[in-house]
């Protein structure tokens, strides 16, 4: 037994109003099937996969079924820019699920709903940051001028914790040794290592530098 040309198939109220909203998503029209001369089903791909949209109607009385509102699965586009497709689904008949955000290490994903309610996850990768000395610097100098806005005299600093902030650790391609580097050198005389490693360079790092 062997199965193929798998796809997806959404029933619909309103037939034509599904299929342009898929249309401004980037799906193009391959079929469309006819029954005593009404459009009762549509079929679009984009990127090779097929999407079927067929009225509730028809789905009724051609085949007996009864098909209700679907929650349990989704339909998941890629893009370059999440925040961007999803104000421009908005304008184009979809309805919000959740905002636009950030999760795992680089993916972006908002979700919304087509006119029939059924839920799109829209997702982007993130441009990867680039991390150097001066992304590190910029970092450390920014905890020092929170902590004397608040009024403190001397900020503990670890080296582990500056790189979880600006990205990278924990990772098999981290910064580390880099990010140590630039706390010592950001060192004044008055400050005290509090916590070295080892070999002098490494997460646990902790310099207390005074304000």
């Amino acid at each position: 037994m062997q199965f193929r040309a798998p796809q997806i198939n959404l029933y619909v109220e309103n037939l034509e109003v599904s299929k342009a909203f898929y249309e401004r998503l980037g799906f193009q029209l391959t079929f469309t099937a006819v029954i005593e001369g009404q459009e009762v089903h549509h079929e679009l791909v984009l990127d090779g996969f097929k999407l079927g949209i067929a009225t509730k109607e028809s789905t009724r009385e051609v085949h007996g079924l009864t098909p209700g509102s679907n929650a349990g699965c989704e339909i998941v586009v890629w893009t370059e820019d999440t925040d961007a497709a999803i104000h421009y689904l908005l304008e184009n008949g979809a309805t919000l699920l959740s905002e636009p955000h950030d999760f795992l290490h680089n993916l972006r994903s908002g979700w919304v709903k087509d006119p029939d309610g059924n839920p799109i996850q829209i997702v982007c990768k993130r441009a990867q940051q680039v991390i150097n000395s001066e992304t590190f610097k910029k970092k450390i100098e920014e905890i020092m001028e929170e902590a004397r806005s608040a009024g403190k005299e001397s900020v503990d600093i670890c080296a582990g914790d500056v790189h979880s902030m600006v990205g990278g650790y924990p990772s098999s391609n981290h910064r580390m040794a880099s990010c140590c580097e630039v706390m010592y050198s950001m060192q004044k005389p008055t400050d005290e290592v509090l916590y070295a490693p080892p070999k002098g360079k490494g997460a646990t790092l902790r310099i207390r530098y005074y304000l």
